[in-house]
């Protein structure tokens, strides 16, 4: 059983206020250098996707998203088979109705968990609707939200077991206000412009005093 009735019923005017986590249980963490051991990750830019089908040890592990502030990662976990979509839109989710929904209509008998996490307090949340829309149509069970709230997030999926977890980006537990984010949505817009690798910088730089 998934969170998707519950979670519509709360996706209303004021969700943004403050975090909203539907979940069975906490996210656990992993180091960035296991990730990266053996080049087991991928990591998904803004705007993009992952696909994975896990088969063996010699597959890619986990799929990434670091740096999540104002985009979103939605994650389709399909349990019998082990394929994955990992896609991280924002603002505009106008690739599930293409790209996302061709790929899926190959999965047969299939049981999907999806999760989404991202967003900040009090940004626009229009793109929520549309991709519960899609979790319902496609018979998908949602079982985790993590959404709003003023931290950056640093997101890995398992490919395996399609579960997500926390990355410790500098191999350590974080420090009390060590994740809240500095950027402005205007900021954030702006390093997208630029490209990705600015926004991954950015979202650890400090306001000038």
């Amino acid at each position: 059983m998934g969170f998707e009735n519950i979670f519509r019923n709360r996706l209303k005017e004021g969700i943004n206020g403050s975090e909203c986590v539907l979940s069975s249980k906490d996210r656990p963490h992993i180091s960035k250098a296991k990730i990266d051991l053996h080049s087991n990750a991928r990591y998904v830019d803004v705007r993009s996707f992952a696909y994975a089908h896990y088969m063996s040890e010699l597959d890619e592990r986990y799929i990434a998203a670091t740096s999540l502030t104002y985009d979103l990662l939605f994650s389709m976990h399909d349990v019998n088979s082990r394929r994955s979509i990992i896609y991280r839109p924002f603002q505009d989710a106008d690739l599930l109705d293409t790209t996302i929904k061709r790929k899926m209509e190959a999965w047969r008998k299939a049981n999907i968990e999806a999760r989404i996490i991202g967003l900040q307090n009090k940004q626009e949340f229009d793109i929520i609707q549309k991709i519960l829309d899609f979790i319902i149509a496609n018979n998908m069970k949602l079982v985790e939200v993590d959404l709003f709230g003023s931290n950056t997030r640093h997101v890995a999926i398992d490919a395996k077991l399609g579960m997500s977890l926390n990355i410790l980006m500098e191999d350590r537990i974080y420090r009390p206000g060590e994740l809240v984010n500095p950027m402005t949505i205007e900021n954030f817009e702006a390093a997208l412009a630029a490209g990705s690798a600015t926004i991954k910088k950015a979202a650890t730089d400090k306001d000038s005093p």
